[in-house]
């Protein structure tokens, strides 16, 4: 395992909360809640993913213990949106979606545990119209040492409370600014990158008054790398947490390599 020392100040972490804030304003918004609803049109936070693009291919990147949920329901409800406001929704039968493991390990803590959820033609139009599709090119590489790369963000549902207000229920999508200690680690044909997560003072912007007690509703969630110019890069996707350690908390996601070499070649099965 590679330690890779990241320098923690309150610039980078402001940093962060503002790229976020920027980027949800301009509707550059890929993280998409997975909300599915039940018989009684109630809804459940299984988890988070981010919505990709590889050519005309348009899918839900995700960890497959989350889509597997899915399929124990009628109806997915896609959340869009932030904390501050009530998140826009997207209602798809869940007959007709594609689910596509990419892998599945047999102890959850190690991974590996990746899927896709195939999007409809049908839908991509609307999707469109509330959030962005994130281009799934090239495999970037990771330079956690240079100057201006160590800011990591973290986006996806917190925890599965859902929310009574106003007659409807809400369950916020919260803002997550990993600028923490990463660790890097290759099993088999997967790489894995372990936040550590010190929330106090830095480490995990809430906008919610309460200590995190649970990052469930991170599972499938998108790590992204703040590029020199202000742009995100994917390289990772949130499956397991650890939460043994209080003041060590740690989120583990599948790093890079793993997620763009496995993940294309589903996609490129669909061209």
């Amino acid at each position: 395992m590679e330690n890779i020392h990241i320098e923690l100040n309150e610039d980078s972490y402001t940093s962060a909360i503002e790229i976020l804030g920027c980027l949800s304003k301009k509707g550059y918004w890929y993280t998409v809640g997975l909300l599915p609803l039940d018989n009684q049109r109630m809804r459940h936070g299984i988890g988070s993913g981010v919505l990709i693009r590889f050519d005309d291919v348009y899918a839900i990147l995700t960890a497959d213990h989350v889509a597997d949920q899915i399929r124990n329901y009628p109806i997915l409800a896609l959340a869009f949106g932030t904390r501050r406001d009530i998140p826009q929704t997207f209602l798809m039968p869940i007959e007709g979606l594609v689910v596509k493991t990419i892998a599945r390990g047999e102890e959850d803590r190690l991974g590996p545990d990746l899927a896709l959820i195939m999007l409809p033609s049908c839908h991509v139009g609307q999707i469109k119209a509330i959030a962005s599709f994130y281009n799934f090119g090239n495999l970037p590489q990771l330079h956690f040492n240079e100057p201006d790369q160590n800011i990591l963000i973290c986006t996806g549902i917190l925890g599965k409370n859902i929310v009574e207000q106003d007659g409807y229920e809400i369950i916020p999508l919260g803002e997550l600014a990993m600028v923490a200690y990463p660790e890097l680690e290759y099993r088999g044909s997967f790489d894995y990158i372990t936040c550590l997560i010190d929330e106090k003072p830095l480490g995990v912007r809430l906008g919610l008054e309460n200590e995190i007690i649970s990052f469930e509703g991170v599972s499938g969630a998108p790590l992204w790398q703040v590029q020199k110019d202000g742009s995100l890069r994917l390289i990772g996707i949130a499956y397991y947490q650890d939460l043994e350690n209080p003041k060590d908390k740690k989120v583990f996601f599948h790093g890079p390599e793993g997620i763009y070499e496995q993940t294309k070649e589903i996609l490129m099965c669909k061209l």
